[in-house]
């Protein structure tokens, strides 16, 4: 079986991403982060998911000119939504963002415990929001709780 370095298999992975059309931002940022997660010893969700992802843009269920529409922003919470986009490009924007001393940077963040009254919420959001409730009913719901 062949082996590869991690720079190849990056090298590798942003190739076959511009080869279906991903964007510059998605071949560079998705491959790196599989790479290192695949190092980290993550196989199940590294360089393993490269052809699920690429299959993906190719049928068009990750587009290139996917926009990340920012639906909650507070001191202690960001909610972002990613349809059509990889989510390793919503989650590096989104700590970049925060680490960059935007409101809510990471010396401003609060622990919230699991069991929680606050833990339970956002799972209810977040749940509401992948049945299908649709971003208005969620920035409703957001609106109303604020």
């Amino acid at each position: 079986m062949p082996t590869f370095s991690p720079d190849q298999l990056r090298e590798l992975s942003v190739k076959m991403f511009k080869a279906v059309g991903a964007s510059d931002e998605q071949a560079d940022i998705v491959p790196e982060i599989l790479v290192d997660t695949s190092l980290f010893g993550i196989d199940s969700h590294g360089v393993r998911a490269v052809p699920g992802h690429v299959s993906s843009l190719k049928r068009g269920r990750i587009r290139p000119d996917a926009e990340i529409t920012v639906l909650k922003d507070t001191l202690t919470t960001a909610l972002w939504s990613s349809l059509h986009q990889f989510d390793h490009v919503v989650g590096k924007k989104a700590m970049e963002t925060r680490a960059l001393g935007r409101k809510g940077a990471v010396e401003d963040r609060k622990w919230i415990l699991p069991d929680s009254d606050e833990a339970r919420d956002r799972r209810g959001v977040e749940r509401e929001y992948l049945r299908g409730a649709g971003a208005k009913a969620l920035e409703q719901r957001i609106q109303v709780s604020q």
